[in-house]
Formats: C-alpha cells, structure tokens, sequence
C-alpha cells in the first residue's frame, strides 16, 4: 500500500482565508444592496407620510368647524385650524400655549379642569350649547365635542368645535313670532283652522275651541264645527263655503252660531285653499272671529294667519376637492345629501348647480381664482334624490412653494331646512304684517324706552298729523292729542303694563282732542309683549268708536226731534179741528176739516222731503195749488225771488195759501173762465228788512165782505199771523180780493235766500 500524499499545512490556511475572503466580499456586497433598499423604502415612507400630513392638513385648515388640539398633561393649545382663529379673533400664535378659559370658552381655570377631568375618565365630552365669547367681546353659542386620543404616540385632545349661534338665533327668532302671533290671537279674539280637504281632518287653535264652546279633548272637525252654525245661516254658510274650495275664491262670511251652553254668537270668516295636490284642493286654511259686539255697528272684521313651521338641523359636511381653475372636480364626498363623485369630472356645473345659479357661481369662483383668496358662497346644488337643495360652500387654495394653486380642497353644509325656514319666516312676517295692515283695528307696538316701534296703516289716522311718528316718545304723543287729564292717564296705563305685565282693557275713553276740534271714542287693549334682546314692549290694539257715537247720538236727535215736532203737528190738528167745529156748519165739517188737514200735509210732506230744515217758497205755492197746477202760468201768476222758508213759517203761510185758493175757486177769480189770481213774495228793502206775500185776484165775480166770518178767516188772519209774528191786511176790491201777508224781520220767519 502506497503511503498517502503529505499537504502542507500553510497551503491549507491560504485556502480557508480565501473561502472566507470571498464569503466575506458577498456578505458585503449583499449588505450594500439591501442597505440601498432600505433606504429607497425610508424615502418613500417619508414621501407619503409627509403626503398623507398635506392632505390632513389641508383638511384641518378647510374645515368649516373648529379644531382646537391640546395636550392631555399641559391642559395647552397645541395646534388650531383657521375657522378656529377667525372665530375666536385670535392668531394661531396667539392661541398655541393658552387653555380654554383663557380663549374664553369657560368661566375660569376650574370650570376648565373640571371639564379636562371629565374627559380623561371618560374618553370623549359633548357640550350641546356652550355659550362663548371671543377677544373682541362678541358673544356666541358653540357646540362641542371633544375625544382624547394617541397622536405619534403622545396622549392629546382634540375639540371639534360648531359655530351654532345664527341657528340659536333663528331658533329664538321662530319662538317669539310665534308667541307674539299667539298673543295676537288671544288680544284680538280669533281663532284659527287648518282643513285638510283630503282627509277630512282639521286643526283648531285653542281660541276656536273657547269660541264654539266645545271641548278641547274633542277631535276637531268640518263636521263638529257646522253643528254648532244656526239652522238659519246654515244653507247659505254651506253654499259659501264650497263656493270657495270649488272656485279657489276667499271664503269670506257672517254667521251665527249656537254654543253648547245654549248662547247664541256672531261669527266673522275667512280662509282660503292653500294648496293643491293634481289639481284638487288639499288644504283650507282661515280664522273666525266673534263680532257680536260689533255686530250693530255693521263692521267686520277679517284677518287670516299662516302658521309657522322651521326646523333647523344640524348635519354633516361634504368635502371635495377642485383644480386650480376648477374646471375639474377631483373628488367629493357627499355627506350624504349630494350624490358622490370618486373620479374627476369636468360636468360637474351642469350635473350638480342648478343652473339659474351657475353664472353666480362662476363668478364667485374666478374672483376667488383671481385673488387667490377663500371661496364662499350659498348657492342651490342637486340632492342625492334628485332634489334641488341649498348649501354653504366654502374652499381654500392650496398653494405650492412658488404661490401657485395646486389645488382647491372645500366643504360644504346642508342649509336647506334653514333657507326653507327664512322663507317660511319671511312668508309668516309678510302673512302677519298683512293682518295687521288690513284689519279695521289700529295696531301699534311701543318699544322698551317707550318710543312708538311700529304701527299699522289705521293708526296714522287716529294720530294726525304727527311727524316724525315712529321713535318718537310715547308719552310726548300723548300729551300732543289728548288733553289733560286723559294723556297722563293713558301714559299710566301703558307703564304699568310694560313694567307689571299686567294688560288693561278700556271699552271707551272718550275726550276732545287737543289737535283737532273733534269729540272721539276709542276702545282699546295693552299686552306686554317680549322684544328681541331679552326686552319688553307693550301692543295696543284700539277701535274708533267716534262715528258710532256720533251717529247713535244723531239718532237720539232726531227721535227728539220727531217727538217735538209730533206733538206741535197734533197741537195744530186740535186747534184746527176745534176752530172748524165752533165755526162752520156741522154738515160740512168733516169737508172742511179733511181739506185743511191736506194742505196742512202738503206742507209736511215738503219738510219731510227736506229734512225738517226748510222750504222753498215757490215750492210750497205749487204745493197748495197743486189742484190749479193747470193754470199756474196763464191764470195763476207767481213771481218771487228764492226764499226758503223755516218749519213753523211754512206751516202757518201754507195753511193760509190753501184756504185762499179754496176760497178763489169758490167764491172769486178762479169761479169762472177768465179770472186770474196774482201771487208775489220777497223782501222788503227797509231799515229792517221783512218779508212780504201778496194775493191778488182781478177778473172774478165782484166781491164783498163776508157777513159771517168762519175758521177760514182766522186760518188767512190770526192763525198765519201768530206762526209769523207778522200782520195781515184784507181788502175786498172792485176788481178782486186782496191779502197781503208782512213780517217785520226776515230771521223771525227763518228766511233765507239763494236756497241757502
């Protein structure tokens, strides 16, 4: 067997130093390349996490609520986005280190940790409404929610902070109108119904439940409040009624009703159809008032109202994302309420504005381009259903190193339910003002300092000619149309309801104005009312009750009147009928006395006819001679200028007229074919003026005086001459009668000339 080669031992080591070397250099170049990657992967975990901080950050500055980040140890602000800085009038170096209280979201540092306490037990907060106020000292309601959570590995709190201070407002807004058209309805006696003329459902107000006299449990009806009209008024009430839903016309009616106590009212109406459903009438609404008082004064009074409804949510922003001339939207995340976009669009204008807003929009848009400034606007946006709805949209640029616009990143909030309130709201005032403008009662509203607020069309009148009327003081008004004691006492009244609270109600305060020569009457009511700013006023409902008056108290007039003059017509019947009997013949006294008692009522039908105040002279001559009206012109020649004469003057000269013409057609100038009669009046030119009336008569038979002389002469002697205060002078001519009637001053007659 052959020995075995030697190896040399330092051969051996040169080749396990070189298996190392080589294992070594491939370790290295290994080491180098992994090392190479890692480095590409900390480049590019450094790229997009200062990415995905951009576009945070982006969000926290475009947020339209407030982010306030502070430190769970310290209790400090560390960070704030711009809607925060805006609100609270602070710079974000300002606010960085200083606590909440501090930024004037709470009393004091207590009320600070306290709330911080909180938090940390619990891990989030919410504060529904908390009343704020920033470094210029403006006031404003905020909502809170605050989370604690980890950021980089460090325990920090973060507020999301809502601006709800507008919302609070409208809110508040909302309750007082609707508390003082409440009080409006209480103070001015109506109530008010909403018909549903589908359903055949109905709302009452309380007021019309106490006015029909009906159970307020009980379920409101077309049918419950038709059970309650008079059988009488029914029909009509019925036929009006659907007139009005048929036609759309107002329904405007008076109609008595039977409570269930048995009373019976006057009720006003009005309503009208408010809405349509294809076609067909589907909503009636209207009020009732009850004018049983006013009843016999003949006024009716017609107001409606409209009932007011807003509701005010809060809900989610949508985010999206624009280019620089935002002639592409990116990307939008709708919120919910706007249809999403996940891929650029270059029709979102036309697919999401509604286009009576799209000029506006644009415009907004390239002024903000322009300026590089923020995009803010209120503009109407398509819904997810389909729907135009209203949005608050507000965008800031982003810009790169250079100053460019990379993009635009915005929110948007749902303002629909709030612009559906101011509409609402607008329509309510505008329905309320309406009322108040067109109903007969004057309506005035005197403010906190007790100056005149507003006042209604009718209140202008009652005032006069006062200028300036609204903002002046009340108490000055006062003093300027009502005498004193009236306008102290008024004044009074007014400041013990606007400091009491307590109303006050007077049926009639009656007095001479002290700005015009007049007597008036008005009825009128005070309420204390809240005014915006946590103020009072007090309204002041009034109705003019100076022409009722003055009308009742004519009545009372006349009625005197006709019992006086009644009563001297009877004293002239008796004296008639009493004359008549002891001087004629008994055969033909009924004749007589019939003929007398017509020319006595011709002469009362000619006052009649002017009013009891006078009477024309050539009027009454035609009056008594109305059986010769024939002859008047040829035969019966009258001539007078015109003259009125009084009451009394007119009855005595006319009784005396009918007895000469009786006689003539009897005895003298109108007893045959050609005989003629001559009749003249007027004034006497004297050193006190009087007034004459001739009868003259030529061509009759010869006369001669009477041998007996009857009731006929003392008609046309003594009678004529006592209603007159004047004398007679009777001359039985050759060639005919003659009577001359002369007074000896014009007023004793109540003459009067030119028909005045």
């Amino acid at each position: 067997m052959a020995d075995a080669p030697t190896t040399d031992p330092s051969v051996a080591q040169d080749r396990d130093f070189d298996q190392q070397l080589r294992e070594m250099n491939e370790a290295l170049l290994i080491s180098s390349v992994r090392q190479h990657e890692l480095r590409e992967q900390a480049q590019k975990a450094e790229a997009a996490l200062r990415l995905s901080e951009t576009r945070y950050r982006r969000l926290f500055e475009a947020a339209q609520d407030g982010v306030l980040i502070l430190d769970t140890h310290t209790e400090k602000i560390i960070d704030a986005n711009p809607f925060m800085t805006t609100l609270l009038s602070y710079t974000h170096d300002q606010m960085i280190g200083k606590e909440l209280y501090e930024i004037g979201f709470f009393a004091d540092a207590q009320a600070s940790r306290e709330m911080f306490e909180t938090l940390k037990a619990a891990g989030q907060t919410r504060y529904e409404s908390l009343p704020l106020q920033n470094r210029d000292g403006n006031a404003r309601e905020v909502e809170v929610v605050a989370n604690l959570h980890k950021e980089n590995g460090h325990s920090v709190i973060q507020c999301n902070v809502r601006d709800i201070t507008e919302r609070k407002r409208s809110e508040d807004a909302l309750r007082k109108i609707a508390a003082r058209l409440e009080l409006a309805y209480d103070a001015a006696g109506i109530g008010a119904w909403d018909l549903d003329l589908m359903r055949g459902k109905s709302i009452w107000t309380s007021q019309l439940y106490d006015m029909l006299g009906i159970e307020r449990d009980k379920e409101a009806s077309a049918d419950l409040f038709f059970a309650q009209v008079h059988p009488n008024d029914l029909d009509e009430l019925n036929t009006n009624f659907g007139t009005s839903i048929e036609t759309r016309s107002p329904f405007n009616a008076e109609f008595r009703i039977i409570r269930t106590d048995g009373t019976m009212r006057y009720l006003a109406g009005v309503g009208r159809v408010v809405e349509e459903i294809d076609g067909k009438p589907a909503r009636m609404i209207g009020i009732n008032q009850d004018i049983t008082e006013r009843k016999q004064a003949g006024e009716a009074l017609r107001l409606s109202e409209s009932r007011m409804r807003a509701y005010l949510t809060a809900t989610t922003d949508a985010l999206y994302r624009m280019s620089p001339d935002w002639s592409e939207m990116l990307q939008l995340n709708g919120g919910g309420f706007i249809p999403d976009t996940h891929n650029p669009s270059k029709w979102w204008l036309t697919y999401y504005i509604d286009p009576e807003d799209q000029n506006h929009v644009l415009a907004a848009i390239s002024k903000a381009v322009e300026a590089k400034s923020v995009f803010d606007l209120e503009h109407r946006v398509k819904r997810t259903d389909g729907t135009m709805g209203w949005i608050r949209s507000r965008a800031i640029p982003i810009l790169d190193e250079r100053g460019s616009i990379v993009e635009w990143l915005g929110a948007a909030s749902d303002i629909t339910e709030r612009k559906q309130a101011e509409t609402e709201l607008r329509q309510s005032h505008d329905t309320y003002l309406s009322l108040i403008e067109n109903n007969p009662f004057g309506i005035y509203l005197i403010d906190a300092d007790f100056r005149i607020a507003q006042v209604s069309a009718s209140v202008k009148t009652a005032f006069g000619a006062i200028t300036p009327l609204i903002g002046r003081d009340f108490g000055e008004i006062l003093s300027i149309i009502w005498p004193e004691p009236i306008a102290s006492e008024i004044t009074a009244r007014f400041r013990h309801t606007l400091e009491t609270g307590k109303g006050y109600h007077s049926k009639d305060t009656s007095g001479r104005r002290a700005d015009r020569e007049a007597d008036e009457s008005y009825e009128w009511q005070i309420e204390r009312v809240s005014l915006p700013g946590d103020r009072f006023g007090v309204v002041c409902y009034f109705y003019d009750l100076s022409e009722r008056k003055r009308q009742e108290q004519h009545i009372e007039l006349l009625m005197g009147e006709v019992n006086h003059r009644a009563k001297n017509l009877l004293a002239v019947v008796q004296a008639i009928a009493r004359q008549t009997a002891r001087l004629d013949d008994p055969s033909i006294f009924a004749v007589h006395l019939s003929e007398r008692i017509r020319g006595l009522a011709a002469s009362q039908d000619l006052l009649v006819k002017n009013q009891w105040t006078h009477i024309a002279m050539s009027e009454l001559v035609h009056a008594q001679l109305s059986p010769f009206n024939d002859l008047i012109g040829t035969r019966v020649l009258l001539d007078g200028p015109p003259i009125n004469l009084s009451p009394s003057a007119a009855q005595g000269i006319g009784m005396a007229l009918h007895e000469l013409a009786t006689n003539a057609a009897k005895y003298g100038a109108l007893s045959n074919a050609s005989g003629r009669v001559h009749i003249n009046w007027g004034h006497v030119a004297a050193v006190n003026p009087g007034f004459t009336l001739q009868w003259l008569e030529e061509g009759g038979p010869e006369v001669a005086p009477p041998t007996r002389k009857g009731f006929g002469n003392t008609v046309i002697g003594r009678m004529v001459e006592a209603s007159i205060n004047g004398t007679v002078e009777i001359e039985y001519r050759k060639t005919g009668f003659f009577w001359k009637l002369t007074a000896p001053a014009a007023h004793d007659l109540g003459v009067t000339e030119d028909g005045r």
